[in-house]
């Protein structure tokens, strides 16, 4: 899924944009509780979200920003105050050490 999400932003951007800009996946943070709206989520899986995101990302020359350190608050799905300002440090170096 992933994948086909990158493939769908680089056709659209492919040939239209002189410089097409790079593509930044951010793994989503680990699943800490299972609402029960969700019965087939699987908090285990959810834990290795960068072991299959990684290499999709690698696959097509994509910038990498890890889950590692972020949690979500209180509703299992949106990140905490810190954690958003984690994410930002973390997308911020990743952009700033970009060497084209």
């Amino acid at each position: 899924l992933e994948e086909h999400y990158i493939k769908k932003v680089e056709l659209k951007l492919g040939g239209k944009i002189k410089n097409t800009p790079k593509i930044i996946v951010v793994v989503p943070p680990a699943i800490t509780d299972v609402d029960h709206r969700y019965p087939d989520v699987d908090i285990n899986e959810s834990k290795l979200a960068s072991k299959y995101y990684r290499p999709v990302a690698e696959r097509h020359n994509c910038l990498f920003v890890d889950n590692d350190g972020l949690e979500t608050g209180s509703d299992a799905v949106h990140l905490t105050e810190k954690s958003h300002l984690l994410l930002a440090d973390k997308i911020y170096k990743v952009i700033k050490d970009y060497e084209p």
